[in-house]
């Protein structure tokens, strides 16, 4: 039997964490991944870092951010969450993944410590997958040694491996009700949560969707408006700031605000830079003749915010899911199921080019073909949300032009 190397990765997750959602106070350690890291001497200069959290849109803004970086000339190191095809690919220098070799010396290198560290914590804490991903990423760009390093964090900072680290500059993206369990319980505690990135980087560029969530709450306002290292990004009067209610509305406007946050980030960074706009978020929204078509990257069951798709996702849409066989669909499907969605499609999703209407070729997609099936399914719903690994959702983007 084929050994799977990604498999220590989550044994610990899967071992010791909750099957319920529960706060990540009560179960991740990010402080012993520090120490580890410091044993290691693998901490990056803060100088030549950039960290990236928000509830959408962050993916979107580390690869606009690096890859304009790598566009003028320097090695780019980048960390994303989750991946496009494989593990592989959430650890990147200058946009090529890091090889399966040194992913797993680096990998089984560090995991012992990470190990024997665990076992002097509470029975329910638990190393969490993200931090084990960017401990392998720290030790790869200790020895590529890139001129900068971007990484999306996870879903907080606070009690995210992100949080163990200074930076030159961070990038909050926007700030939604989600993963509200998980981060507090509150709004106002996924704010706390997410900003907390403001008090460890010297400048921390701030979303226009995530400036109106902080105006709305004045215990926030004061204090945040006070930090040193926070700056909001300025956008042309045409380019209104866009509450939650009318994200949904306006989604080309959203993602020209992400595009403006990025570079603003990276003018500060190269004053004299060039910049390009690449279309790549593994989210959206898109208005068609007979309805609407929502994406996103999702990979994992406990990756569904159930806040966020009460909120905008209709309980007659058709759910349509392409992933890959390693990945767990059935507990994805029964974790909407319980939401009320009865409705669902699958892909199934090959390297190759096929002619079955359910299959698609994620590398050499045969976009007129998917485009016709998701158009179909929008027509007899009205509304598709569409879910799956970051290649399927670049195929469905590819396939509307978006």
């Amino acid at each position: 039997m084929q050994v799977d190397p990604f498999q220590p990765i989550f044994r610990s997750f899967v071992e010791r964490k909750n099957p319920l959602r529960i706060a990540d106070a009560l179960v991740r350690v990010p402080e012993l991944f520090r120490a580890s890291w410091e044993a290691d001497n693998i901490v990056p200069a803060a100088e030549k870092l950039i960290l990236v959290t928000g509830s959408k849109g962050k993916g979107t803004v580390a690869r606009q951010i690096a890859w304009n970086l790598q566009a003028n000339g320097f090695r780019v190191g980048l960390v994303l969450s989750p991946e496009e095809k494989t593990h592989l690919d959430r650890i990147r220098f200058n946009n090529h993944p890091i090889h399966l070799a040194p992913f797993e010396a680096y990998l089984h290198k560090q995991l012992p410590d990470l190990e024997a560290r665990l076992r002097g914590a509470p029975p329910q804490k638990y190393l969490s997958p993200t931090g084990i991903f960017l401990t392998v990423a720290l030790h790869y760009f200790a020895q590529t040694k890139p001129d900068w390093i971007v990484i999306e964090g996870g879903r907080g900072v606070l009690w995210d491996e992100i949080g163990q680290l200074r930076a030159r500059m961070g990038i909050i993206t926007t700030l939604l009700p989600e993963h509200l369990t998980e981060l507090g319980g509150s709004f106002e505690a996924v704010i706390r949560d997410k900003m907390r990135l403001s008090l460890q980087v010297q400048q921390c560029f701030c979303g226009p969707q995530a400036w109106l969530a902080i105006e709305s709450h004045p215990s926030f306002k004061a204090a945040y408006q006070a930090t040193p290292s926070l700056c909001g990004a300025d956008l042309p009067p045409s380019q209104p700031k866009l509450d939650i209610g009318n994200l949904t509305k306006n989604y080309p406007a959203w993602f020209a605000q992400l595009s403006q946050l990025s570079q603003e980030a990276l003018h500060a960074l190269i004053p004299h830079g060039t910049y390009q706009s690449y279309p790549t978020p593994s989210f959206g929204f898109v208005h068609t003749p007979h309805g609407q078509l929502w994406y996103e990257s999702v990979i994992h069951h406990l990756s569904l915010d159930p806040a966020f798709i009460r909120t905008h996702i209709a309980s007659s849409s058709c759910i349509v899911i392409g992933l890959t066989p390693d990945k767990d669909a059935a507990s994805i499907e029964q974790t909407l199921r319980l939401m009320g969605f009865k409705e669902f499609f699958f892909f199934h999703i090959s390297w190759h080019p096929t002619t079955d209407e359910q299959t698609i070729d994620v590398i050499h997609p045969d976009t007129a073909r998917l485009h016709a099936t998701l158009s179909k399914l929008i027509e007899q719903h009205q509304s598709v949300y569409a879910i799956g690994i970051q290649t399927f959702i670049r195929s469905i983007r590819l396939a509307f032009k978006l």
